[in-house]
């Protein structure tokens, strides 16, 4: 949510940081207190994350595009220029 909403409230990546630091310190602390160590397996890859983490990324862009887009005055200002400006048509303008 922070990668696909940082346009909206760019404050977002600092307090993901800021709750990742803290749950990195509570999981340490978990494993070293009330668990065992967990045995650890050798790979080639991250498997099927690398996929969703694209996907992601490809609906990061997407929002932002769309939240920047929607909130600032682009969008009507190209329908003003394309509708009613000097780019018009002549049948464009008796609508």
């Amino acid at each position: 949510f922070t990668t696909i909403f940082v346009a909206a409230f760019p404050l977002a990546p600092l307090l993901a940081l800021i709750n990742n630091i803290f749950e990195i310190r509570l999981d340490a602390i978990k494993m070293v207190s009330l668990e065992r160590r967990l045995v650890p397996k050798k790979t080639n890859d991250i498997g099927v994350w690398t996929r969703i983490l694209e996907a992601v990324g490809v609906m990061a862009v997407i929002a932002n595009g769309l939240v920047i887009g929607i909130s600032s005055d682009f969008i009507p200002r190209l329908v003003y220029r394309y509708h009613y400006g000097p780019c018009a048509t002549s049948n464009s303008t008796s609508l």
